[in-house]
């Protein structure tokens, strides 16, 4: 489908740049509920980057992603962990003046690796965070976020960015602005009152979720099922009957 328009994140990733920018406590930390748009932020912001639209210390910079599960996964045996992640580290503090790395999920940091007799990724990361050697941006939930600041070492090494769930109006205008990528992809077009039912009904009927996440879900959900089923436009009664199929599973 390629990569969506960031919509009403203006904010967020010019607070991301001015923390960059600091000489001091320079490493972002994107707090939020899931589905409000923290990995959205994080993708303007690559964009910004990859743009040139960045203060000139930022410019020719790298965004890396450093998956915590991927680093794991597969690690059977005591040392193999260890391993991986300082090899992550060389390569990291190899490229430092060129890149800005990613951390999603990043309080897991605090039990990533760790095991009796080994050391966890957090203790590994913490010394060259207090370096200030590369610019860390981090994303993680509210109670991630307690968890982490639960370790005052690491968490004073982030600045905290809140995002709050957006209005309905503020999530209309989110789908609104994304809705072109969702009917290329299904080859459909959506009407407009389908994308205020999106919001509206995920707000009802899913309170478990937030915004605008469960309600570009839904939309996303309805439009393939109207595609598989031949039909070539989503109306607002396509997204009712998207949250019946919903319920019914």
């Amino acid at each position: 489908m390629g990569s969506k328009p960031v919509i009403g994140a203006e904010n967020q990733i010019e607070r991301i740049i001015q923390i960059l920018s600091q000489m001091e406590t320079n490493n972002p930390l994107l707090i939020g509920h899931p589905g409000v748009g923290k990995s959205a932020v994080v993708e303007g912001f690559a964009k910004a980057l990859f743009e040139g639209r960045v203060p000139a210390h930022l410019k020719g910079r790298m965004l890396y992603l450093i998956s915590l599960n991927g680093l794991v996964a597969g690690t059977k045996y005591r040392g193999e962990f260890e391993e991986r992640l300082e090899g992550l580290m060389d390569e990291v503090l190899q490229n430092k003046d060129r890149i800005i790395i990613f951390i999603d999920e990043i309080h897991t940091l605090l039990n990533a690796g760790s095991a009796e007799g080994s050391i966890g990724a957090g203790d590994a990361l913490k010394p060259v965070l207090a370096r200030g050697e590369f610019p860390c941006i981090g994303a993680t939930t509210f109670d991630g976020a307690e968890h982490l600041f639960s370790d005052r070492a690491l968490g004073r090494r982030f600045k905290k960015v809140i995002l709050k769930e957006p209005s309905a109006d503020e999530a209309f205008r989110i789908l609104k602005g994304i809705a072109v990528c969702f009917e290329k992809h299904h080859r459909l077009k959506i009407e407009d009152r389908a994308l205020m039912s999106a919001v509206y009904s995920s707000r009802k009927y899913l309170p478990d979720e937030y915004l605008p996440g469960k309600a570009i879900a839904l939309l996303d959900a309805a439009a393939a099922y109207c595609s598989m089923k031949g039909i070539d436009r989503v109306k607002e009664e396509d997204i009712m009957l998207e949250i019946e199929r919903i319920h019914e599973c």
